[in-house]
């Protein structure tokens, strides 16, 4: 049986944000980037970050090229979040046809 899993607690008097809105739907598990208000999917099993396409301009030519199965291309970036910690988290992402962000 699947139980859903709902993080409400405070650090040092900073909030972190989490899948309050989506707990009772979906035993996924989101954080918010207090920045931009983007929710972000925690995959532990993903590979890499993904970004939606459709919450980018980004256009710049990338250095390095990688493809998807199908054969799409993603364009690498590095993506700073702010999820209310004690630092904001660097981390390189794919802009990709995905629905939410995704986070390793």
């Amino acid at each position: 049986m699947r139980e859903t899993l709902c993080l409400f607690f405070k650090l040092k008097g900073i909030s972190v944000s989490s899948a309050a809105d989506r707990c009772r739907r979906s035993s996924l598990l989101f954080i918010t980037d207090l920045i931009t208000r983007n929710k972000f999917l925690v995959d532990s099993g993903a590979a890499v970050c993904c970004y939606p396409k459709k919450l980018t301009n980004f256009s710049a030519k990338q250095d390095l090229e990688l493809y998807a199965a199908n054969g799409s291309r993603m364009a690498p970036f590095k993506l700073e979040l702010d999820i209310g910690l004690r630092r904001s988290f660097i981390c390189s992402s794919l802009v990709a046809h995905v629905s939410d962000p995704i986070i390793v």
